[in-house]
């Protein structure tokens, strides 16, 4: 079997192995945009800072790709003939696939705006990135960084730690949308401004201007300009769809936010018989529901699922229960369960609390919570959450971080939740 992987995320690196596992005579072909095979990129700001090496960040022992037998090739896909079953670099090279995987991924962040290809325009999502972030931070000055997510933040920390003075410039209302509310946000301005960050709600690059071949400022959607030395793209760009598009797979609108999607049954099936797909960009659509489990853990759960699929297997994609660890600037963050549902009881920590906490109930149970900044007792809500304990009347006393979590919720001690 003749097997071809479109991306070497945690969705195609899943894959491959799992591929692998089923089928040890398979020919298996990862193709990226990225020269390097799989690694974790949320280690880039501390590579940036010279706290780890670039051997820290491969997910895998040097060597492991070639014991596995898995072909690395260092060029994304363009086209897909599926009726021939071929696919075409972009090299114009053809390969033939018995079953195909897309796994693309999303697209790199752009700002959409006049000037936005200028040099010292970046973003943060690759090792080039990374070794281009840490050059220009060396320099020093002004930097302007775009978005208030995940991505944005953890380039805002690395430039203020090498000593750059920071404009962020945050499209929407508030920090960490949609995971913080506007008491959560607070918080999060809070600790930006502590640190010397200069933010800005509301506001977005409209215009990047060079002098001499180098940035010299941005110019915003309020007519203001602001003189930097560098441009930060921290937003995330749409799903990569084009592949797709070209075998005639049609997207969908992307829940929650902009862009398409490309949905799949329970198996990570598309519509077009041997072709799979799994990670960012990829709704599961079982049993008439949307599964919705996103972030590293799920891509790499629907890239194994597919993987055994595509290699004869019978293994069905279940939504997880969500627990999802990030940092925005330097606070940890946790999303456990439903945090984003409707439930019929809500209870969220004092604004002038250190850190934030917002837990939603429905008929007596926790189903979901936030954590910014504290990450005590999540695993114990989390337990809670799965188990689905009957909590009503001490809801207030769990956004405590100095109660013993276990022998509140279960007094007689016939089980722990941690």
């Amino acid at each position: 079997m003749n097997y071809l992987i479109a991306g070497f995320g945690p969705a195609g690196a899943h894959a491959a192995t799992a591929i692998r596992e089923a089928d040890p005579q398979a020919r298996i072909r990862v193709f990226s945009a990225d020269p390097h095979p799989f690694y974790f990129r949320a280690s880039l700001p501390w590579y940036v800072l010279d706290r780890i090496s670039s051997d820290d960040l491969w997910a895998v022992p040097k060597g492991h790709w070639e014991a596995l037998r898995v072909e690395h090739i260092p060029r994304p896909l363009i086209s897909i003939d599926p009726g021939g079953q071929t696919v075409t670099d972009s090299e114009g090279l053809e390969y033939r696939w018995d079953r195909l995987l897309l796994a693309c991924g999303l697209s790199p962040a752009r700002l959409g705006c006049p000037g936005e290809n200028a040099g010292q325009v970046v973003g943060f999502g690759t090792l080039e990135d990374a070794v281009r972030v840490r050059e220009l931070c060396q320099q020093g000055g002004r930097a302007v960084i775009t978005g208030g997510g995940v991505r944005a933040l953890s380039l805002a920390w690395v430039a203020r730690r090498m000593g750059v003075d920071v404009t962020l410039l945050v499209p929407e209302a508030g920090l960490g949308a949609p995971w913080l509310d506007a008491a959560g946000s607070h918080q999060l301005f809070r600790r930006l401004a502590d640190d010397g960050v200069e933010v800005r709600l509301g506001e977005r690059v409209t215009s990047v201007e060079s002098q001499g071949g180098r940035v010299a400022a941005v110019g915003t959607d309020r007519g203001k300009g602001i003189a930097c030395r560098w441009v930060g793209v921290g937003v995330d760009g749409p799903p990569q769809l084009a592949l797709a598009g070209s075998a005639g797979l049609a997207a969908g609108p992307r829940f929650g936010s902009s862009g398409g999607e490309l949905q799949v049954d329970g198996r990570l099936q598309t519509g077009a018989p041997g072709i799979f797909a799994a990670g960012d960009g990829c709704a599961v659509i079982h049993d008439g529901h949307r599964l919705t489990c996103g972030g590293w853990q799920a891509a790499a759960t629907q890239g194994r699922v597919a993987g055994i699929n595509m290699a004869g297997g019978d293994a069905v994609y279940e939504a997880c229960r969500h627990y999802h660890a990030a940092t925005l600037y330097d606070l940890p963050m946790t999303l456990i369960g439903a945090w984003d549902a409707e439930g019929d009881a809500e209870v969220t920590t004092n604004p002038r609390a250190e850190g934030f906490r917002r837990l939603v109930f429905r008929d007596g149970a926790l189903i979901g919570a936030v954590l910014l900044g504290d990450r005590r007792h999540a695993n114990v809500l989390r337990r809670a959450v799965e188990m689905g304990v009957k909590v009503r009347g001490h809801e207030l006393q769990m956004l405590r971080t100095d109660v013993d979590l276990n022998r509140l919720l279960r007094p007689s001690g016939e089980y722990h939740l941690y």
